[in-house]
């Protein structure tokens, strides 16, 4: 299968879920056009912001940054705009709402399985880190859930923002 065979696919699969489904707490229209002809048109030129440095400050693997300067650098033949740049903020606290989201959904997931399945959830039919997880997931405050996920909404916004910047 080629790529354009892929982006057909994707496509229809995009048609297929496109729009609210009964029970959704949100919205999103369906786009304008099908996704299929959007697929066909050609993509015009982007701006597209790249970055060779972690957002934890840890150091990248040097192949890992020679394969994004190559990305880049085919994007700009592809006659993109592309330019060195990074979102500000602030990554501990972005990780912490990231955990909190982690163990919360986590300790939900099992929960449903569990229902499902008939099982209690026990540190004897879990893996430990699985256990760990849950037990976590389960003495978040749902105050603290809904913070971490007002936060990482916050940084999404603004890695959106950044992608707009003229």
């Amino acid at each position: 299968m080629n790529l354009t065979e892929y982006a057909s696919h994707d496509g229809l699969g995009l048609a297929a879920v496109a729009g609210p489904a009964v029970g959704d707490p949100f919205e999103i229209p369906r786009p304008a056009t099908p996704y299929l002809a959007e697929i066909a048109r050609p993509a015009g030129s982007r701006r597209i912001a790249v970055t060779t440095k972690a957002w934890s400050g840890l150091r990248v693997d040097p192949a890992v940054a020679a394969a994004v300067a190559a990305i880049a650098n085919l994007l700009e033949q592809m006659g993109h705009t592309v330019i060195e740049d990074t979102p500000a903020f602030d990554y501990g606290a972005f990780l912490s709402a990231q955990i909190d989201l982690w163990v919360g959904h986590t300790a939900a997931f099992i929960d449903a399985i569990a229902q499902a399945v008939g099982r209690v959830p026990s540190e004897h039919n879990l893996q430990s880190t699985s256990w760990a997880t849950y037990v976590a997931g389960k003495a978040l405050p749902a105050a603290q859930l809904v913070a971490a996920v007002e936060h990482y909404n916050t940084v999404t916004r603004e890695l959106v923002c950044l992608s707009r910047m003229p």
